[in-house]
């Protein structure tokens, strides 16, 4: 148990509740240790008595915190024997036979000693949070000046001049407010409008780099699934950022290390002109290390808005006689909080709606407004709000101060773990271990993502049933084969993630969970056909779970088929209760699903998914599901979807299926052949997905007035024309027929649109003038891209991939506003032509792989980004060829098995670089600066990276003037001898140096 210095009551007070508990005093008596019992409590209630003054006074008297600290102790060691008290109580209830001796029970009873040496104190800051960009600007008083000098500073180019990206940081001590000032700049529309693209990240004080980078460019593609490798981190943060006007937030910074704010920015670099970091800190060190213009100091506010901040929290239902009284006392409270906000909002809050006057002075009055400033780091005003916390709530509260600051955990998680110590539904604590090993008071137990086959014994009992505290129980993503005998005698467990059925006798079976009436959340049961018997289905009872959220029927995909009506009687007998939200049946084996699937008074469904049930040959009802948002059908073997699929909602006139459907996929449907839906109507649907479906001829639905994206896949007998809704934005069509295809060219309102396997392009394509993205993929038939694509003024990327026969490419120019380009898996591809780039001038990412026959590029001198993959024949214009201006905005350059010719690399020419990444070119001699070009200075590269050069023996004459390198990484260049020439110079900045597969030579 975790408890801080103010919450020895709130402990004390759960101990003498446990103490009048039901169960415990009638076991107790039964035992003859009643009495000792009854001392223990009216000794602690007269302990309780004084214990709110002892709170107060441990701040000022040591003696009175040794005194705590000591009862704190005690009541560890009372808390325990109850704990043993009551399991025993529990399993009393629960089997017969021979019970312990009241001998054996006394020996759990400690003697009375509340003189014990304790535990230390908890400290804690109310200021160690996670933050976002989220605000309410209703509650934010005194700092329009304040917003309106910062916005100032973003629209005017003063800050930047010097500079791509200007850092502003927000200096003020804790409380001040720097965060909400930094929330309302972030959400003010004229901000909104500036910036392309907006981030906050809080950094908290442990500044890592890869956290911090990874943080940042989930922000920005809304992708949680990124690796920890911080080169591929900040390699993504680039291509990202690159080109556009971005505002970062850095929130609560405290690393005063250059180096490592050094390495952070270099992805930065690449954003456009007028792009901005905005840093809040405590810190002016932490701000001269960042800053490009002079830090904002943020001031405390003045007593008026300190006190309209009080008094919009504190007055709220507040009486006007009351008001008239409480209003001296709460100007006397907003003097204490020397204008800091977070003060006056948390100690506004504390008084919401109270009329009671002397709970306003006492809050005035409280001694730990005197506390001096040496003694705590905590504000006087968090500290009070702890203080006044209820008892339950202090040592939820307490109990957090064990994950380390800045921790990022579930508000579900942590209920189940406040459960797991009996800190709610219920007081008892956990884990307290025998000698044995086995954990016998257990209430929170994970073994999620573990490759068990059956339960450890040296966790779990033999006899599972023993474990009667057990609340949660996660076993999902194992390989558990069956659930152990007695688990149906858990009758607390409130959360059981999978039920495994299991095909030993030694197995639990599926009416065991008959009387697990607690259980919620989500379920996963399978392994079904092991199910014998329907009739244990019934008797699961799975109707009366009503405190169950999301179920998981599943069946085995291995399995052999057996009973296949047995199976449709299984199913049908697990009818949940009609609160349910979401329901997956998988790889079920059954000729048809149930009658309650489809049912409308399944009101609360909002998602459905049906994969694998290739024996059912018709779909249920679905229509008549009236909060359905999410279908998902998978492999089911229909071979016509018709009216049945829409129901008729009980026959009511006014009844309209899908009526509140915004996404419905199917894929795999391999026998589909006919979908009868051109007089339904889905109102709703958003998003529409048709794949794999081989044998599909019939329609394809119309009425669809809010459909954003479509994506129709391998039908290649699908001949029906695509609805014309005015709302579609993105359309993917993969291997379809060419009536499908040609269809498309008419949605003038398409954003995306990617196709793939087409012979031509048609052009009517050119009339699709809001298309920002194109993706021509897949097509080996594809000889040409017509010029007609450079009439596509709103295209900005664009993707030619898979078109093996592709012998040209937009001979007549790019469409003028193209800033991306890649061009993959062109196999006959031999150049792209000058006169590719005669109509744009904004192309800043181009990205060439696999291209095996292709020789040349054109210049293009607003070029940022070049990445040159499995190129091998491909010639990079060198300096006879070129000014040195042509790559005069190249931030980052790719060259990976590609540019079989390349032996020396003029590096001199590429001055603006950030990021440089040479792999596997095996003829690479050197890296040089060409004669005449003196005094290059690379001030902006910061990562370079050289990997598998095996004849690579030297970098330019006279050294590398990269002041701010932070990472250098050489590895597999066996022939290099030496590290650049005054290699010294660099180690101020250098944050990572790496040096595998070089001549022994190279690092002395």
């Amino acid at each position: 148990m975790f408890v801080g210095e103010a919450a020895v009551s709130s402990f004390l007070a759960v101990v003498i509740d446990k103490l009048i508990a039901g169960p415990l005093l009638e076991y107790a008596r039964r035992q003859k240790v009643d009495l000792t019992l009854q001392e223990w409590r009216k000794k602690l209630l007269h302990i309780e008595a004084v214990m709110n003054d002892a709170e107060e006074k441990q701040i000022r008297e040591r003696a009175v915190k040794v005194w705590l600290d000591d009862l704190k102790a005690l009541a560890y060691d009372i808390e325990d024997v109850l704990d043993e008290l009551v399991t025993k109580a529990n399993r009393h209830s629960l089997t017969e036979g021979p019970q312990p001796s009241s001998s054996k029970v006394r020996k759990f009873i400690p003697t009375f000693h509340p003189s014990r040496e304790g535990v230390g104190e908890f400290l804690f800051s109310a200021e160690e949070r996670l933050t976002t960009s989220l605000v309410d600007e209703f509650g934010v008083y005194g700092r329009d000046a304040d917003r309106e000098k910062i916005m100032e500073l973003f629209l005017s180019d003063e800050v930047s001049a010097d500079q791509k990206v200007g850092v502003i940081p927000i200096v003020g001590m804790g409380g001040v407010g720097k965060t909400t000032l930094a929330q309302i700049i972030y959400n003010d529309k004229r901000v909104e409008d500036y910036f392309d693209t907006r981030i906050w990240v809080c950094v908290s004080d442990q500044f890592d780099l890869v956290e911090i980078t990874k943080a940042i460019l989930e922000s920005v593609t809304k992708d949680s699934s990124h690796s920890r490798n911080l080169q591929f981190l900040q390699d993504g943060l680039k291509k990202e950022l690159n080109g556009k006007r971005f505002l970062l937030v850095l929130d609560d910074i405290w690393n005063e290390n250059p180096n490592n704010w050094s390495v952070l920015q270099a992805p930065f670099r690449v954003g456009a002109h007028g792009s901005f970091v905005m840093v809040t800190t405590r810190n002016e060190n932490v701000a001269s290390i960042m800053r490009t213009t002079a830090s904002y100091h943020l001031n405390e506010l003045s007593d008026k808005y300190c006190w309209s901040l009080f008094a919009h929290l504190a007055f709220e239902n507040i009486t006007s006689d009351a008001l008239q009284s409480l209003e001296l006392i709460g100007k006397k409270i907003v003097k204490k909080c020397k204008g800091l906000p977070l003060a006056a909002k948390t100690l506004g809050g504390l008084l919401r709606s109270k009329q009671d006057e002397n709970a306003w002075k006492e809050m005035l009055n409280n001694k730990i407004w005197d506390l001096p400033a040496d003694q705590s780091s905590i504000l006087p005003a968090l500290h009070l709000s702890y203080h006044y916390l209820p008892t339950k709530l202090k040592q939820c509260f307490a109990y957090c101060s064990i994950f380390p600051k800045g921790y990022e955990f579930e508000k579900k998680q942590l209920i189940l773990l406040w459960m797991g110590e009996g800190l709610v539904n219920g007081s008892r604590r956990g884990e307290t271990v025998e000698k044995e090993g086995k954990l016998k008071h257990l209430r929170y137990l994970d073994l999620s993502y573990t490759a068990i086959h059956k339960l450890p014994e040296s966790i779990v009992p033999s006899e599972i049933g023993k474990l009667i505290n057990l609340r949660y129980f996660d076993i999902s993503k194992t390989k558990l084969e069956g659930m152990p005998m007695g688990i149906n005698r858990l009758k607390d467990l409130q959360v059981l993630t999978t039920f495994v059925v299991g095909w030993k006798h030694a197995a639990a079976r599926i009416k065991d969970l008959r009387d697990l009436s607690q259980l919620g959340g989500t379920l996963s049961i399978l392994n079904l056909q092991n199910v014998v018997c329907a009739a244990d289905a019934l008797e699961a009872n799975l109707k009366d779970k009503g405190k169950l959220d999301d179920l998981v029927f599943g069946w085995d995909c291995n399995a052999v088929s057996g009973d296949l009506q047995n199976q449709t009687r299984v199913l049908e007998n697990l009818q949940p209760h009609k609160k349910l939200k979401t329901l997956t049946i998988e790889y079920y084996y059954g000729t048809k699903f149930p009658n309650w699937l489809g049912d409308p008074s399944f009101m609360n469904l909002v998602f459905l998914q049906l994969k694998s049930c290739k024996n059912c040959l018709s779909l249920p009802p679905i229509g008549q599901l009236q909060s359905l948002k999410g279908l998902s059908i998978v492999k089911i073997g229909v071979q016509r979807v018709g009216p049945e699929f829409c129901g008729n909602g009980s026959g009511s006139s006014s009844f309209k299926p899908f009526g509140s459907l915004k996404t419905l996929k199917f894929e795999e449907m391999l026998e589909w052949e006919e979908w009868t839906c051109s007089q339904v109507e889905f109102p709703c649907l958003e998003e529409l997905y048709v794949q794999k479906c081989p044998k599909l001829k019939g329609d394809i639905p119309k009425h669809l007035p809010l459909l954003t994206k479509l994506e129709i896949t391998e039908c290649g007998q699908l001949v029906d024309s695509l609805p014309m809704v005015p709302s579609l934005c993105e359309l993917k069509l993969t291997e379809c027929n060419d009536v499908v295809f040609r269809s498309a060219v008419d949605i003038t309102s398409l954003t995306s649109l990617i196709v793939n396997d087409i012979c031509k392009i048609p052009l009517e394509l050119q009339h699709l003038h809001s298309l920002v993205r194109l993706t021509i993929d897949g097509c080996p038939e594809l000889r040409e891209v017509p010029p007609i694509l450079r009439k596509l003024n709103s295209l900005k990327q664009l993707v030619i991939k898979g078109c093996s026969s592709l012998q040209s490419l937009l001979e007549m120019g790019l469409p003028p506003m193209l800033q991306k380009l890649d061009i993959e898996k062109c196999g006959i591809l031999e150049s792209l032509e000058d006169a590719v780039m005669q109509n744009n001038t904004c192309l800043q990412q181009l990205t060439i792989k696999d291209c095996g026959s292709l020789r040349s590029f054109p210049s293009i001198a607003s070029l940022k980004y070049l990445d040159i993959k499995d190129c091998g024949k491909l010639d990079l214009p060198l300096p006879e060829e070129m000014m040195p201006s042509y790559f005069a905005s190249l931030t980052t350059l790719i060259i990976n098995s590609s540019c079989d010719s390349l032996t020396s690399f003029p590096l001199g020419f590429f001055r603006k670089l950030e990021f440089f990444y040479v792999s596997n070119c095996t003829n690479l001699e050197s890296l040089s600066i060409p004669d005449g070009i003196h005094h290059v200075e690379f001030t902006s590269l910061n990562y370079m990276y050289i990997n598998n050069c095996p004849n690579l023996v030297s970098f330019p004459q006279g050294g590398l003037s990269a002041p701010n390198l932070s990472v250098l990484i050489l590895q597999q260049c066996k022939k290099l001898k030496s590290l650049p020439q005054g290699m010294h110079t660099l180690l101020t900045s250098l944050e990572i140096l790496d040096g595998v597969g070089l001549a022994k030579a190279s690092i002395s």
